[in-house]
């Protein structure tokens, strides 16, 4: 453990266990993915969604003339199931915010028309209800995307749960006196012996 230094914050198992190579148990290896990255305009993303633009805030928005061009939808029946959602769960009205928006006219000039901003919920639900081969690739790819979290979240867990346990071992060797100040053994072949096994691929 020569050479390292204790980070801020760190507790004496947590150093033993970094400096050491092994585990901790108080947070996943890795980041959870994002289930929402493909309604996001990100060109690295094959989910990506490219009418969706990420605000100041960090935030996707939509239009939804920009959604009724996507999808091959006339913009006055998005209108409509925007409305229609609405109608029917009123707590969906805070996904969409009214506004007017300035369209072009044939012969120059422009007009004022009625139009929605969305956020990603609002997006999602409305994309949800649409049909057409865009629609089912956009439902296909939030599945996917969501499987991908679930399967990730498993392995999260066991990997915390891997980690808790070879805490559990080094609190074990240092009550019954297999490791500590005393002993020259290292804490990893300590952690070894009391778990074979545990740095297979053996599953938590």
């Amino acid at each position: 453990m020569s050479g390292e230094k204790r980070r801020p914050g760190e507790t004496d198992l947590a150093f033993e266990l970094r400096t050491e190579g092994l585990p901790t148990p108080w947070k996943p290896s890795r980041a959870l993915p994002n289930p929402f990255a493909g309604v996001v305009n990100n060109p690295d993303d094959p989910t990506s969604i490219p009418i969706v633009r990420a605000g100041p805030d960090g935030k996707g928005r939509a239009s939804s003339r920009d959604v009724a061009a996507f999808f091959g939808k006339r913009h006055d029946n998005v209108l409509r199931d925007i409305e229609a959602l609405m109608a029917e769960a009123p707590a969906c009205a805070l996904n969409f915010e009214g506004t007017w928006e300035a369209v072009a006219m044939p012969r120059g000039g422009v007009r004022q028309e009625r139009a929605f901003l969305m956020n990603r919920d609002g997006f999602t639900l409305l994309a949800m209800g649409f049909t057409g081969k865009k629609a089912l690739k956009f439902k296909m790819d939030y599945i996917a995307a969501y499987s991908a979290l679930e399967a990730e979240a498993i392995e999260a867990r066991k990997r915390e749960a891997r980690a808790q346990r070879i805490a559990d071992a080094v609190a074990m060797a240092k009550a019954t006196g297999l490791y500590g100040d005393h002993t020259d053994a290292r804490l990893s072949d300590v952690v070894h012996r009391l778990l074979p096994g545990t740095f297979g691929n053996d599953p938590a």
